[in-house]
């Protein structure tokens, strides 16, 4: 069932859309019903067509320029809503970061605060600039008819106002691996004045946690680690955290296979240099983090999985 926009830019495009649908059906239902009558009216053994037929200057003037009309036509909705998405954005937006990895989404806010669900105030301009970690991913929220690709290396954006609260999927459009079809999480349209009391709290505890030990929990979520392993013993894309720490591995290193102490310095390597020693039975999969965690991170990280007995 086609679902109606939930945005303000949503509308324009569902207008582009339409436009083109209908003079798509018009061609089709006009080109077929042609070549029905003439195929009846015009066959063989029965009122057939004059063996010399010349050509018609008024039909083939007609045919060019009603073609070049439903181009233009084409090209004005489309770039009408081209321009609504890239060209026209208004001021003072309300921007996030969104971070994409295999296999999540992460989205920080400028007071700090960040969450793996991309929260909204409902009737306020909202711009996501988006970048990548590892390889290329696609943003795409169906319901405010918003995509684009995120590539490595190259920041983009996307922009888009929603007035009606309410939480709608939010996934990656573009291949990205074993773990692509996990690669899901939401945007929650709140109202004003609760997005900013969510804000405000949110902002309030990572200031705390900065002045303090690190949350591993947090960690473990911003990071997106919990895309791929699990906590509770699960299986998933990558082995599961859960009575990891301190316990016997085996991994196969340089193609061999060895056994390891899950320590803290083995999941250092695990975090640095993922494909020097691969869990037995799991693919090379996992991406370096080389440059995006620290080693406080690490740490709390550390401690998080030792408490997952």
């Amino acid at each position: 069932m086609f679902q109606p926009s939930a945005s303000q830019i949503g509308a324009q495009i569902d207008g582009a859309f339409w436009v083109i649908a209908i003079m798509c059906a018009v061609l089709f239902v006009s080109i077929i019903s042609l070549m029905a009558y003439f195929t009846v009216r015009y066959r063989r053994g029965r009122n057939a067509a004059p063996v010399d037929i010349e050509g018609h200057r008024g039909l083939e003037t007609a045919f060019v320029a009603t073609s070049v009309v439903i181009v233009l036509v084409m090209f004005y909705v489309g770039w009408r809503g081209y321009k609504a998405l890239f060209t026209e954005m208004p001021e003072g937006l309300f921007t996030i970061k969104a971070t994409a990895r295999q296999w999540s989404w992460s989205f920080e806010y400028p007071n700090g605060a960040v969450s793996d669900r991309l929260l909204i105030p409902a009737g306020s301009p909202v711009r996501v600039d988006l970048v990548s970690l590892d390889i290329i991913h696609s943003f795409y929220v169906p319901a405010f008819r918003v995509k684009q690709d995120v590539v490595p290396g190259t920041m983009r954006y996307v922009w888009f106002q929603s007035d009606l609260p309410g939480e709608y999927d939010l996934f990656c459009a573009e291949y990205c691996g074993t773990g692509h079809s996990m690669m899901v999480s939401s945007a929650v349209v709140m109202d004003k004045a609760e997005f900013a009391s969510w804000l405000e709290a949110e902002g309030q505890e990572k200031a705390g946690k900065g002045a303090g030990r690190l949350d591993g929990a947090g960690v473990f979520k911003a990071k997106g680690c919990s895309g791929c392993h699990t906590v509770d013993g699960s299986p998933l894309v990558c082995p599961t955290l859960k009575g990891v720490y301190g316990a016997r591995v085996r991994v196969i290193s340089n193609g061999a296979v060895k056994e390891v102490v899950a320590d803290e310095a083995y999941l250092r390597r695990s975090i640095f240099e993922p494909e020097a020693e691969v869990v037995e039975g799991f693919g090379p999969i996992m991406p370096s983090y080389k440059g995006n965690i620290t080693d406080a991170e690490i740490e709390a990280l550390a401690a998080y999985i030792r408490s997952l007995k």
